[in-house]
Parts: structure tokens; C-alpha cells; sequence
């Protein structure tokens, strides 16, 4: 059996542990307690609760996809979801890069590639990447 005072010391200080950190010492406790099947517990009890959500919102959505307000929400979601994804390239990026010559470059021909090809979106990264490695 597992030392109770560890289960409770780790418990504890959950609020300070990094989520990564809180699901291996569920996945260590699950094992120190029942072996491979504590694992298979603990990983089991660490989906289940977004799994359900999800199962949940997925019947909800087909019950009632029809539903002028539903479309109304996701009329207003997606242009929210656009402003965001637009916000992170801009954090991401140095905007004083965006006048180099070989930015814009990238970026334009990223985005044709993208917008007018059938190319998967991960070998347009590691062309750029490899691009940028060879052209400095």
C-alpha cells in the first residue's frame, strides 16, 4: 500500500503543482496502490470527465444543431476564434521581421501554398524551416 502521508503531502500542495506534474503522481499513486492496473485507473479517471463533456456537448449539438440561436452562437464563435489565432501570429512573430524581404516572402508564399494547394499544412512549416536554415 502507498504511504498515506505521501498521498496526502502531494495532495496538498496540488494547487501549486504544474498540470503535468498532478497527472504522473496520479499515474505513480496508481501504481503504488494497484500496480498496472492503478495506472489504468488513474489514467482512465484523468479522461473521463472531458470525455463525458465532450460526448455531452456532442449531443447537444446534434439535438439541436437546427436551432436559430446555436447558429447564431457559432455565427459569432468563429470570427472570435479568427481574431485569436491572428492575435497569437502576431505574438508570435517580431513585427520589425515583417519588413525584411525574406519574411514577407515566407509569408506569401506560406499562405498560397496553403490557401490554393492541397499541401499539408506541417510540410509547408518544415519547408519554411528548412528555408530559414539555409537562408539566413
Amino acid at each position: 500500500m502507498a504511504d498515506q502521508r505521501g498521498i496526502f503531502r502531494y495532495g496538498g500542495d496540488s494547487q501549486d503543482i504544474p498540470r503535468g506534474n498532478l497527472d504522473k503522481i496520479r499515474y505513480i499513486y496508481g501504481y503504488k496502490i494497484a500496480g498496472i492496473f492503478g495506472v489504468i485507473a488513474a489514467n482512465i479517471g484523468n479522461m473521463l470527465a472531458p470525455v463525458l463533456i465532450i460526448i455531452c456537448a456532442a449531443l447537444f449539438y446534434n439535438t439541436h444543431k437546427e436551432s436559430p440561436m446555436l447558429k447564431g452562437a457559432f455565427d459569432a464563435i468563429r470570427p472570435a476564434v479568427f481574431a485569436m489565432i491572428i492575435a497569437v501570429a502576431f505574438q508570435a512573430i517580431d513585427i520589425r521581421n515583417l519588413t525584411e524581404a525574406k519574411s514577407l516572402l515566407i509569408i506569401i508564399l506560406s499562405f498560397v501554398i496553403f490557401i490554393y494547394t492541397k499541401v499539408h499544412p506541417a510540410v509547408v512549416i518544415l519547408a519554411c524551416g528548412a528555408i530559414g536554415a539555409i537562408w539566413r
